[in-house]
């Protein structure tokens, strides 16, 4: 009977056993079945976040390219316009450079006739420059001083050598003239006198006057050495203006722009000037 017990207890031993060994591969296998969803979800999940991640960088990227395309557009944009500037700068040094007839760089320029009639010239330039131009402001420059002319000459007296005195003859000059016509600037109240003294002093002419009240004021009485009287008792000094003969003394007519002057030696009174 006890043998037929233990019998029975160790096939009872034997299924347990058997039983727990099914057991144990089931849940051998659910677990591995288990890891390797959870490996596989872990596989997704690091894809997806690299993915994620690429996505993530490509608007960076985009951004970066946007802003090196930005950079060289404004670079470009800078370029352009240090030309432009440097063009227009150029272009301006031209102009005013450019001279006064062509641009103050640059001036203007004026000419003054011989009879005091003065005439301004403009000066013009280019673009940016000179005196008259587009950049550079107009400039004109006239001459506002009155002028006149005189002439000193002693001709008479080569026609009359024989009135002449003999220590004289070596101040007559061979063609008779003394001073040739020249242009003298004056200032607004002058004489005959002032501007006889102005061209005597400045060419080395001798010249002698004195005051004569009966006539009026000053009396010129010798030129280049050459007195009244050396060539006849007719003979002196006479002066006209625009070609009259004043009846007054020289220091009393006041000039006018563009009077032409001259002094003239005669050996019969004026009548044979």
């Amino acid at each position: 009977m006890k043998r037929k017990y233990g019998l029975i207890l160790l096939i009872l031993c034997l299924a347990l056993g058997l039983c727990l060994c099914g057991c144990g591969k089931v849940s051998t296998s659910q677990a591995q079945q288990y890891l390797d969803g959870e490996n596989d979800v872990s596989a997704e999940e690091t894809e997806t976040a690299a993915a994620d991640t690429e996505s993530a960088a490509e608007p960076a990227a985009n951004s970066a390219e946007t802003t090196d395309t930005a950079s060289d557009t404004a670079a470009d944009t800078s370029n352009g316009s240090a030309a432009a500037a440097a063009a227009g700068t150029a272009a301006g040094s031209a102009g005013s450079g450019g001279t006064s007839s062509g641009s103050s760089g640059g001036s203007g320029s004026s000419s003054v006739s011989g009879n005091g009639s003065s005439g301004g010239g403009t000066s013009s330039g280019g673009s940016g420059g000179s005196s008259s131009s587009s950049g550079g402001g107009s400039q004109s420059s006239t001459s506002s001083a009155p002028q006149c002319t005189i002439a000193i000459d002693c001709k008479t007296i080569l026609s009359n050598p024989e009135k002449l005195k003999s220590e004289k003859k070596s101040y007559v000059p061979s063609d008779g003239v003394i001073l040739k016509t020249t242009t003298v600037t004056f200032k607004d109240g002058d004489t005959v006198f002032d501007v006889l003294k102005k061209v005597t002093r400045d060419n080395g002419i001798h010249l002698e006057f004195k005051s004569a009240p009966a006539y009026g004021g000053s009396y010129v009485n010798g030129i280049a050495n050459l007195y009244e009287f050396d060539c006849g008792n007719e003979s002196g000094w006479e002066y006209c203006v625009n070609d009259w003969y004043p009846n007054y003394a020289c220091d009393n007519y006041k000039l006018e722009n563009g009077d032409v002057i001259k002094w003239r030696y005669t050996c019969a009174t004026g009548r044979d000037l």
